[in-house]
């Protein structure tokens, strides 16, 4: 993978079109070629990546990190490959770009050590929107065992910085352990430590529905512990009370449990 090169005669200079306006396309199509048939996060695979990754400069790191950004935005808007004699199979096209933006991911925190949603997806308007598009778009890509391969190998932090919500990513190198408790402000963009009215949405029963949907193991498992609360409880499930200096919650917790 490389980066725009200064080029010193007209068959090095990087490849742009005459009518483009916007920088030079990183030329990834090696990578391409190698990434987008098999989750990095599968096996022993990160443990190697973080042992390499360990004996490398900081300069370096950093250079890499940049570098990876600016693959992630561009290969969304892929359409082409220059190596398909290298292709080991032939998966549909959502799972090879489905598969290359989570590994392009992965060794993007692996090598930062940790960055924000707004560092990975530096364009976007709503970069933790961005994070959540891309998850279903990983998930489809692989099968669970692959996905729970890859959600495990990251932590992600909730927090608010000053442009507003903020989500952090990191590698996880300790055991599993709870998620971070939600804090419905942060959810639904209210400030951190909102003391104002309470609010509520209707769209409950469409929440329990979808549930179903997928009609996978996990998202079922889920579902069958919830049916009860959806079914006795379903409006406080989408009704939030907020306390001043403090996360805001549904009512459907109860007050015990917030």
């Amino acid at each position: 993978m490389r980066g725009p090169q200064p080029g010193h005669g007209r068959s090095e200079r990087p490849r742009r079109p005459a009518h483009s306006l916007g920088e030079a396309r990183v030329d990834d199509d090696f990578a391409f070629a190698l990434l987008p048939y098999a989750s990095l996060s599968s096996r022993q695979m990160p443990r190697f990546a973080r042992s390499l990754i360990g004996r490398m400069p900081g300069a370096e790191r950093q250079r890499l990190t940049r570098l990876l950004i600016q693959v992630l935005a561009q290969h969304e808007t892929r359409t082409g490959e220059q190596h398909p004699a290298c292709r080991p199979t032939l998966p549909r096209t959502a799972t090879r770009l489905g598969l290359y933006g989570s590994n392009l991911v992965l060794m993007t925190v692996m090598l930062a050590g940790r960055c924000s949603a707004a560092q990975l997806f530096p364009d976007s308007g709503d970069p933790v929107g961005s994070w959540h598009r891309h998850c279903p778009l990983w998930r489809s890509a692989t099968q669970e065992s692959q996905w729970t391969d890859f959600a495990l190998t990251l932590n992600v932090r909730y927090s608010w910085d000053d442009a507003g919500r903020s989500l952090e990513i990191s590698p996880r190198t300790d055991a599993v352990v709870a998620p971070q408790p939600l804090d419905m402000n942060w959810l639904f963009r209210y400030p951190q430590g909102h003391g104002g009215f309470g609010w509520s949405r209707s769209y409950w029963d469409e929440i329990w529905h979808k549930t179903s949907v997928s009609a996978g193991t996990n998202d079922s498992t889920v579902r069958h512990a919830m049916d009860p609360v959806f079914r006795w409880l379903g409006p406080a499930v989408t009704t939030f009370t907020p306390r001043e200096g403090a996360p805001a919650s549904s009512l459907a917790l109860g007050p015990a449990a917030r």
